[in-house]
C-alpha cells in the first residue's frame, strides 16, 4: 500500500514538472533574435504598400551593417534610421541610409556595447520598430 502511494505522488510530480517545461515556451512568447559575428538578422520593413528586407550583420569588433532591398522610386526619400540599447541611457545611434544600387541602401556604424537594442524605420507618418539581441 505503501509503495503504491508513493508511486503515484512520483508519477504526479513528474506528469507535473514535465508540464511546466512544456509550457515554458508558451508562458516566454517570441524571443528576441539574436545577432551575433558570423551571422545576420533579417526583418520586414512595410511602408503601405512597400515591402522591404532589412538585414542586420555584425563583426566581432561590434561595427554593424544594416542593407534594405527594396523597389526604390527615382524620387525615393530614404527612412531614418535610429538604433537605441534598451534599458540603458546611451544616446542613440543614427547612422545615414545611403542608395547603393537600384534597389539597395545600406548604413554603418558601431556598436558600443552588447546587450538588447531596438532599431527604428520612420518614413513621413510610418515608423516600425525592431528589437534584437546583440551577443560578442
Amino acid at each position: 500500500m505503501l509503495l503504491r502511494v508513493a508511486l503515484i505522488v512520483m508519477f504526479t510530480v513528474l506528469v507535473g514538472v514535465v508540464g511546466v517545461l512544456i509550457s515554458v515556451p508558451f508562458i516566454a512568447g517570441d524571443s528576441l533574435p539574436v545577432v551575433s559575428p558570423g551571422s545576420s538578422a533579417s526583418f520586414e520593413y512595410q511602408n503601405d504598400d512597400v515591402s522591404t528586407e532589412v538585414r542586420l550583420q555584425v563583426d566581432t569588433s561590434g561595427r554593424f551593417t544594416v542593407v534594405m532591398d527594396s523597389d526604390i522610386q527615382a524620387n525615393y526619400e530614404p527612412p531614418t534610421l535610429v538604433f537605441r540599447m534598451l534599458d540603458h541611457d546611451m544616446l542613440p545611434l543614427k547612422p545615414a541610409l545611403q542608395l547603393i544600387s537600384n534597389h539597395q541602401l545600406r548604413a554603418t556604424g558601431l556598436f558600443p556595447m552588447r546587450g538588447p537594442w531596438q532599431f527604428s524605420l520612420q518614413q513621413g507618418g510610418n515608423q516600425q520598430s525592431f528589437r534584437f539581441l546583440l551577443r560578442g
